[in-house]
């Protein structure tokens, strides 16, 4: 089974990268809504928002069937269980950790990532029931790098073919790591229509 994790950067050209892939499954962030796009593609059915305090953003971080055998089943836009073909029912969470401001009480400008972050580990918690044996696989744009938000950064001047840093990360448990290879598409000629490069996870049998 192949999965693919991927911000958008809320581009509705990105969706042909999403397809592009081969992937089953994707674990998306900053996805522009689908209407109108011809091929088969599956979300949960809550409206096509996020939703922050004060602030309403048109597009969402969820995971996505983009074929119509996968049998999937949804426990929050974001967290689902899929049920491959062969071998054992697998738990996705595509992760975005949202950029927050400081209460106005504090009268700071700073954005920081670390709160959302936090909050994803807890909704991940929810489904690790025991030490050992759960098989889940979380990926995505976690917004958190070491020294991200220094004033003038080398890391704002890179481009495509001389960045170095991520944001974009892949975590799986340790009863299936053994059995998935994860590659990030981020060679020149495989870059997409986003800012952030695809990252393609193949899970085994």
């Amino acid at each position: 089974m192949r999965l693919l994790s991927y911000n958008m950067a809320k581009r509705p050209a990105a969706w042909a990268d999403v397809f592009a892939s081969g992937a089953d499954v994707a674990m998306l962030q900053e996805i522009a809504n689908p209407n109108g796009i011809e091929h088969p593609i599956r979300v949960d059915g809550e409206p096509w928002q996020n939703q922050v305090v004060h602030h309403e953003h048109v597009w969402r971080n969820a995971v996505a069937a983009l074929r119509d055998d996968v049998q999937i089943r949804w426990f929050k836009p974001h967290i689902a269980e899929v049920i491959p073909a062969r071998g054992e029912p697998l738990i996705v969470m595509s992760l975005y950790a949202m950029w927050q401001k400081p209460n106005a009480a504090t009268g700071s400008s700073w954005i920081y990532a670390d709160a959302s972050a936090h909050r994803l580990i807890s909704d991940l918690s929810a489904f690790i029931g025991s030490v050992r044996g759960h098989r889940i696989i979380a990926a995505g744009d976690l917004n958190i790098f070491h020294g991200y938000g220094d004033k003038g950064s080398p890391y704002w001047t890179d481009t495509i073919a001389t960045a170095t840093h991520q944001l974009d990360y892949v975590f799986a448990s340790e009863s299936i790591a053994d059995r998935i290879s994860v590659r990030a598409l981020n060679g020149i000629e495989e870059w997409g229509k986003s800012d952030h490069a695809r990252v393609v996870v193949e899970v085994g049998e």
